[in-house]
């Protein structure tokens, strides 16, 4: 399976700067809502005179009109100021439970930390029916989302499988062609902020695989989640929202370039909808980050944060002390805290580096609570893989499933982040697991995971292989477009997973609570 590639770097742009190609975009046809936009831009050809046409080497792009300039310099005078208040959301209330044992709370206030928020030891709900199917309430976060975009975006599919088989067929062309169109662009540097070009061209490219899949997969309620989650992250990660609509009328004028005329009005609807919506997704921006602020305190998301290896460590080892404790930390501790850690980045308030210590240390909780229960000892029990989808780079959860997994007797092969797949269904036919466990957090790799099943089901060697999805994922997509990618059942935790492999294998396991006391290492 070929992957996307990154676009060739095509140099910034600086506000005010004219700049030259030899290969002029075709004037767009964006119908009455972009027809002012259209005229203006042609006007402003016109003013550069001959060298101005279409076609002739040399042609200046992106040439405005003393008007257009004034305009664009009001509205990022006024985005600028729309996004620097609204990369500051309020602080969440943190009413979340707090924990009245006396093990955790000691700890906490021996390191003069908060005791508010602790995780409460709490048993899972259980399994949802045979294949623990599972749809999280509310969505993505619990109204935020603008159910009228939802609405509207049902007007957009289906579209013709020709369509959808030429815009992959076509992506990496569009991928590069958009990067030139917006690299050329003279306000590209105020518009894309102190992210950088590497930043856009990343952006470019996850948000093409979201619109792959939404096409896809037929789901435009995916696409409108994906595309609230893009305007939000990249708004807190330095581009300015006026940005948004330019990116997506670059993709609209690739689309209608490099496509053919009737496929390419259908694929068109998808972009032309994303920008005359685009008032309404940085409103459910601005509601969003108003809402959904994750509280930052509690002992081990503070020492996390912090970098605090040893608080982090000492907090496990108090959760490990009781009964599930390892299910308890790994869903209730571990995944809530990486959680957090994950909203903070989304609104701006972490960086990367933040991110990623808070990685490190979370693998180093992980390897102490995998030696202290014994789990890289094989167990004799069915065979499960557990991976990734391909192109996926979070393997936190796929990770946790497979250490639950080994606790409940599993024999556990586990593959980590991105494996190519063609080399994941050879490992299938050598090892025949009885289940696959998969992991996707951003949406746009639901593609991967469909074709990756479709060659499992189309392989005869493989029937008995059960495939389970989890992973942050489940958050933005339907039980239907679940089902579409052909997958056995769904989880959207790590316990979740290992009852769902129980059901779907007709496996009578015990209760992972009561393996804690024979697989405890003193």
């Amino acid at each position: 399976m070929a992957a996307l590639q990154l676009p060739a770097r095509a140099g910034e742009g600086i506000v005010g700067q004219r700049f030259t190609s030899g290969n002029p975009r075709a004037p767009v046809d964006d119908g009455l809502a972009m027809r002012p936009v259209r005229e203006a831009r042609t006007a402003s050809r016109a003013e550069g005179g001959a060298a101005g046409r279409r076609g002739e080497p040399g042609a200046p792009r992106h040439v405005r009109s003393p008007d257009i300039r004034a305009s664009l310099q009001k509205s990022c005078e006024i985005n600028m100021f729309a996004h620097k208040t609204g990369a500051q959301p309020v602080p969440g209330s943190g009413n979340r439970p707090r924990q009245r044992g006396d093990d955790l709370v000691a700890v906490a206030r021996n390191k003069g930390m908060s005791t508010t928020c602790i995780p409460a030891v709490s048993r899972h709900a259980g399994c949802g029916g045979p294949g623990c199917w599972v749809r999280p309430p509310g969505g993505r976060r619990e109204g935020t989302m603008n159910t009228n975009l939802e609405a509207l975006a049902t007007t957009l599919g289906p579209m013709s499988p020709r369509a959808v088989a030429e815009f992959e067929r076509r992506l990496d062309a569009l991928l590069l062609d958009v990067g030139r169109d917006l690299a050329t662009y003279p306000a590209i540097s105020s518009l894309i902020g102190h992210a950088g070009m590497a930043r856009l061209f990343e952006f470019n490219r996850e948000h093409a695989k979201l619109v792959r899949a939404a096409l896809r997969l037929s789901d435009f309620e995916l696409l409108v989640r994906g595309h609230a989650w893009f305007v939000r992250a990249y708004q807190a990660q330095g581009f300015w929202r006026s940005l948004f609509p330019e990116a997506m009328l670059a993709w609209l004028r690739a689309v209608q370039s490099h496509m053919d005329t009737p496929t390419a009005a259908e694929v068109s609807r998808v972009y032309r909808f994303l920008m005359e919506n685009d008032r309404e997704f940085n409103g459910e921006r601005e509601t969003a980050g108003a809402e959904s602020a994750p509280p930052t305190t509690g002992v081990f998301t503070e020492a996390l944060l912090a970098g605090d290896d040893a608080l982090c460590l000492e907090v496990a080892e108090a959760v490990l002390a009781r009964r599930e404790g390892l299910p308890v930390l790994y869903d209730e501790v571990l995944a809530k805290a990486m959680a957090a850690v994950g909203a903070l980045w989304e609104s701006g308030k972490a960086d990367s580096t933040t991110e990623r210590i808070a990685v490190g240390i979370v693998e180093r909780v992980m390897g102490m609570a995998a030696t202290r229960f014994d789990l890289h000892r094989v167990a004799d029990g069915p065979r499960a893989v557990v991976a990734c989808a391909p192109e996926e780079q979070h393997a936190l959860g796929a990770r946790m499933v497979a250490d639950l997994l080994r606790l409940d007797g599993w024999n556990v092969t586990y593959l980590g982040a991105s494996p190519v797949a063609g080399d994941l269904v050879k490992l299938l036919r050598r090892q025949r697991p009885a289940l696959l466990a998969l992991s996707v957090a951003m949406p746009g790799h639901l593609v991967e995971v469909k074709n990756l099943v479709g060659a499992i089901r189309g392989d005869p060697a493989l029937d008995g292989v059960r495939v389970v999805l989890g992973g942050a994922v489940l958050q933005l997509v339907s039980e239907r477009t679940v089902r579409g990618l052909g997958v056995d059942g769904g989880a959207r935790d790590a316990r979740g997973a290992v009852r769902a492999a129980a059901a779907l294998t007709g496996g009578d396991r015990r209760p992972l609570g009561e393996r804690l006391s024979s697989r405890h290492v003193s």
